[in-house]
């Protein structure tokens, strides 16, 4: 049997807006995201999702800091949540079966 070693990984808390979109009049509002990484010692950047809701009371807010390192796959995901107005309370399960369904 052979183990695998899991990367250890620190992502910075710190993120800049890389692509917007604004939906709803401002009360749906969805930022991909870039955070500078460190894997094994290594720099890196990661690509995540954040979105923001104003459109129910409380506020809500949800950040998947790091779907991939690949701009292309974190943009297709930003693509496909903006293009079916997806909520806040299910970004974490999309990303997932997202990244599932690509690797």
């Amino acid at each position: 049997m052979i183990a695998l070693k899991e990367p250890t990984k620190t992502i910075s808390k710190s993120a800049e807006t890389v692509r917007e979109a604004v939906l709803g009049g401002g009360h749906l509002i969805y930022s991909l995201i870039k955070s500078d990484a460190l894997i094994d010692g290594k720099h890196a950047c990661v690509y995540g999702v954040k979105i923001f809701s104003s459109l129910f009371s409380p506020n809500e807010v949800e950040v998947v800091k790091d779907i991939s390192s690949n701009f292309e796959t974190a943009n297709e995901l930003f693509d496909m949540l903006v293009d079916n107005i997806v909520l806040p309370c299910t970004l974490k399960d999309i990303a997932y079966d997202f990244l599932v369904s690509k690797y």
